[in-house]
């Protein structure tokens, strides 16, 4: 496996090796250095279906080689399935219709995936072989630029035949030190894709750069947001690309804000209802109570027309005054973001974060018919017409798609916020560890990972209240959908980081080598599907297989030597146990109930 920085992403990808130059050309007339033949096939593009990889792809649309007519073709994909269901459907197309002519590509990338194995490379690597004539088929290259490290996590061969993609030397040689000291101990997140492509897509127009450089910035802020993460250098990233952008030609194309980000949509709506869908305010009071919007439109002065009507025809002065007020009570992490300008209304990177969470998510229009399979088709034309269409004064999509978009956010925040706080959390003490169960039985369908973070993040925060000092907690969360077969469990755990990896893709996929009725998806290492309502044995099998996790000393990815400060993992009864019954060693006896209604 070739293992290169992303600095060589566009003489590995982009450049064919039938292009009889192999340099980079900076001529918009490049294309007629193609040969006939080279010039019929191009990139397809499997990308993960989160808000990294919907900007990552936006992002690679918009390099100078694509938008000058190399072929790109995309297929979101958010679980190992959709990959195989992607072949099926095309190889029945062609046997259906073998005297048309189908597209064929020398060029199969992974963008964002979270996971990968052998097995479906390798059936990527067949199938669109079999596509190319036969002269063609050593040309074909099958690259991925990954979300989840360490590579190694994989069991990939650095020597096999795929050509993965990371951000500097430093992670190459960091791949490696992992690999020879064969350490396996979780999973963390890379820095956002989305910006890694970000680096090296070179645009035709500074427009185009300034959009793309936006939609870094929402990458990387959909990263930290959901994950309690108190990562100092996001802010700096953020300032870095808000200068940038500044120093391009055709501007100001947005301006940096450091004071709307716990109030998602607050430019589209009014105070109070923007407070009733901040994560922020829900956890700082999960019951949400009527007296708790009251306290607040009296603590930030306000006269009830000005919290109720649109938060944005409020004197500019004031609204900064406000939200400096509300940052302050609600004890909220300062965090930039960046809001894009436009004539007739301006978007916040948070804003455009949730609003892609709704579209992913789907929901149920007019005909009865669920949105996920057009998410998307939806979310690309989201992308494309809030940032490439920025001047049009009378838009049509402002006026009508854009609020569409709002509510379908809004409700899809306030019946997020209604099943989580009807939901019991229950506790339980791993030795020095304590990781929060909860079982949610949910209205819609609930499978997304975006969605289940969500959820999760919630769940740890409502818990420990925003309490930093006593630190977020693992979250095991089981979704029992209306419309499914069996329990889906998402494994959370707050500020994964090369020094503190999340457990839950070991765990995981160890319990499904054991038990085929838990059946583990390697583009979704933190979730698990189980084919089984038994709830409690479910729980008893994962806690089980969760402490051995926990009881292995953690260490670093980063440091050669394993840290043993940390506590030995026990069942022992703790502080918060000692009013049970010693003598009943069952599950639920073991756990502190709490009800956060």
């Amino acid at each position: 496996m070739p293992l290169c920085t992303i600095d060589d992403f566009e003489r590995e990808v982009l450049i064919f090796d039938s292009d009889p130059s192999h340099s980079y050309l900076e001529s918009s007339t490049y294309l007629q250095a193609y040969s006939p033949e080279s010039s019929k096939y191009g990139i397809f593009v499997f990308y993960q279906g989160d808000v990294d990889g919907v900007c990552a792809l936006f992002i690679l649309e918009h390099h100078k080689r694509i938008s000058n007519g190399l072929k790109l073709t995309s297929y979101p994909v958010v679980g190992e399935a959709d990959i195989y269901t992607y072949i099926k459907k095309n190889l029945s197309i062609r046997s259906t219709y073998p005297d048309i002519k189908h597209e064929a590509y020398l060029r199969v990338l992974l963008l964002g995936v979270h996971g990968w194995d052998a097995q479906v490379l390798y059936a990527i690597k067949v199938h669109f072989s079999q596509l190319l004539p036969e002269e063609y088929r050593n040309d074909l290259r099958v690259c991925i630029v990954p979300a989840a490290r360490p590579l190694s996590f994989f069991n990939v061969s650095f020597e096999g035949d795929w050509y993965f993609f990371v951000a500097n030397e430093q992670e190459v040689t960091q791949e490696k030190s992992i690999l020879e000291r064969e350490l396996v101990g979780g999973i963390y997140r890379s820095p956002s894709v989305a910006s890694i492509i970000a680096s090296i897509t070179k645009t035709t127009h500074e427009s185009s750069r300034a959009a793309i450089l936006y939609a870094s910035a929402v990458a990387v802020i959909s990263l930290l947001i959901h994950y309690g993460a108190v990562d100092t250098s996001a802010n700096k990233k953020i300032t870095k690309i808000f200068q940038e952008i500044a120093m391009l030609n055709g501007g100001p194309y947005v301006q940096l804000d450091a004071e709307r980000s716990m109030l998602p949509l607050i430019s589209f709506t009014s105070l109070e209802e923007a407070l009733r869908i901040s994560p922020h305010f829900f956890i700082y009071d999960p019951q949400r109570k009527k007296d708790t919007l009251a306290e607040f439109r009296i603590y930030c002065n306000l006269l009830m027309e000005e919290f109720t009507s649109e938060f944005c025809n409020i004197d500019p002065k004031r609204q900064s005054q406000v939200l400096r007020q509300l940052n302050g009570r609600l004890k909220k992490i300062e965090r930039s973001q960046l809001l894009w300008l436009r004539r007739s209304c301006t978007m916040p990177s948070v804003d455009m974060i949730y609003i892609l969470l709704a579209i992913s998510v789907g929901w149920i229009n007019k005909e009865n018919i669920s949105t996920i399979d057009s998410a998307a088709v939806m979310a690309s034309d989201f992308m494309y017409n809030t940032l490439t269409d920025r001047m049009s004064q009378d838009s049509f999509y402002d006026k009508v798609i854009i609020p569409q978009l709002k509510n379908k956010a809004l409700q899809l925040m306030v019946g997020t916020y209604d099943m989580v706080s009807s939901s019991q959390i229950k506790s339980r003490m791993f030795g020095s560890h304590k990781v929060l169960f909860t079982t949610l039985y949910p209205k819609h369908q609930v499978t997304h990972n975006d969605e289940l973070c969500f959820i999760a993040y919630l769940v740890s925060n409502i818990y420990s209240r925003g309490d930093r000092e006593g630190g977020l907690c693992h979250v095991l969360v089981f979704i029992k959908n209306s419309d499914a077969n069996g329990i889906l469990a998402y494994g959370y755990s707050p500020e994964v980081s090369g020094n503190f990896p999340d457990i839950w893709a070991l765990v995981f996929s160890s319990i499904s080598h054991d038990d085929p009725s838990f059946v583990y998806d390697i583009f979704r290492p933190t979730c698990l599907s189980i084919r089984s309502d038994d709830f409690a044995s479910v729980k008893n099998k994962i806690s089980e297989r969760l402490r051995i996790a926990l009881e292995s000393k953690q260490f670093s990815y980063f440091n050669d030597l394993e840290s043993d400060t940390e506590e030995e993992a026990s069942f022992s009864a703790t502080d918060e146990d000692e009013d049970e019954e010693e003598d009943d060693d069952e599950y639920e006896e073991e756990e502190e109930e709490e009800d956060v209604q």
